[in-house]
Order: structure tokens, then C-alpha cells, then sequence
């Protein structure tokens, strides 16, 4: 009789043990990686949607390179967050 839905697989034999598959973790979430290395990561994991280089991972260019890292990690700013009031 064949197999029934996603990702079916045969029963174990008696005795049989099945190895759990090893998960892997995402390159942005390695250690010791700064955080506009991490977000350059994620994005290079993304795959393109539309056009010529569909289904392909991005890759980023040298420019966008210098906007995550002036927009991610700004020298000397630190996030304030402000609290409103209405009075």
C-alpha cells in the first residue's frame, strides 16, 4: 500500500531507530556576528520573487552594504524611547 500525505514516510521496524534530522541554524543567528552583519545575513537568505532572477537568493550589493550599516548601527545613537502625554 503507498504512502498518505505530506512528508509520509515508512513505519520503523521493531527495534529500528529513526534518527531525528539536525537542526540547522540560520546564518544569522551564528555567534559573534555584529548586528548589521546578522541583518545582511537574513537578507542574503531571502530568495528573489520577480524577474529574470527569481527563486535565486539576493545578494547584496556594496551600496546597500553602507545603508544597513549607516541605518542599522549608527555611531553613538542610542534608542529613546518617549512616552506621550496628553495634557
Amino acid at each position: 500500500m503507498g504512502l498518505h500525505g505530506p512528508h509520509a514516510r515508512r513505519k520503523p521496524k521493531p527495534g529500528e531507530v529513526r534518527s531525528k534530522p539536525r537542526k540547522r541554524r540560520p546564518p544569522w543567528r551564528k555567534p559573534g556576528l555584529s548586528r548589521v552583519n546578522r541583518v545582511c545575513k537574513f537578507l542574503e537568505t531571502l530568495p528573489i520573487t520577480k524577474g529574470v532572477l527569481a527563486g535565486k537568493k539576493m545578494k547584496l550589493l556594496p551600496g546597500q552594504r553602507k545603508f544597513i550599516k549607516a541605518t542599522v548601527a549608527p555611531m553613538g545613537f542610542s534608542l529613546v524611547l518617549k512616552t506621550w502625554t496628553a495634557g
